[in-house]
């Protein structure tokens, strides 16, 4: 899980996208919970080294209490023990270091995919600015253009107004159209 989660760092980075940044999370999610699962399980071995250590002792302490062979298959079982309390230690300290590196790898696909989300939301907005410039740049010279038909219809109008009064005040023939 930690090294898909550290390729999808990788892709998302070089490629930022919805599918990579889906994707990046997706393993991101996926290592954290690996990352989790695995330090259960050193907890657990910790445990078991642990409880192996302590007979261990007991084995090793018995056989002094007794002798004969039975002594001799106690500090031998005794020291078996201990061989595998130090080898369940060392798996135990394994698993940690596992479960640390996929919980990074999970925290770096995160991250990058966030980086991802970021960059794609501050394109997203940058170009909507460009567009509403150029919206508010069209709409300006549409309104330039209605001011301008505006300004042709009332000089007409006036011109209507002026022609209706002076025919008014002149009614001869020569104004009246037939």
């Amino acid at each position: 899980k930690a090294s898909a989660a550290a390729v999808a760092a990788g892709d998302v980075s070089s490629r930022p996208d919805a599918e990579t940044v889906m994707k990046a999370e997706e393993m991101g999610r996926e290592a954290k919970s690996a990352a989790a699962a695995a330090y259960r399980t050193a907890e657990e071995t910790q445990r078991k080294a642990e409880l192996a250590e302590i007979a261990a002792r007991d084995a090793v302490e018995s056989s002094g209490k007794v002798t004969g062979p039975l002594a001799g298959e106690l500090s031998q079982e005794g020291g078996q023990l201990t061989t595998t309390a130090a080898k369940a230690y060392q798996t135990a300290e394994d698993a940690r270091g596992k479960a640390m590196d996929a919980d990074r790898a999970g925290d770096e696909a995160l991250r990058a995919a966030t980086e991802a989300m970021m960059k794609m939301a501050q394109e997203t907005a940058r170009r909507a600015k460009e567009e509403a410039g150029s919206a508010i740049e069209a709409l300006a010279a549409a309104m330039k253009n209605a001011l301008d038909v505006l300004h042709q219809a009332e000089e007409k109008l006036a011109a209507a107004r002026a022609g209706a009064a002076e025919a008014s005040a002149n009614p001869d023939a020569a104004n009246i159209v037939k």
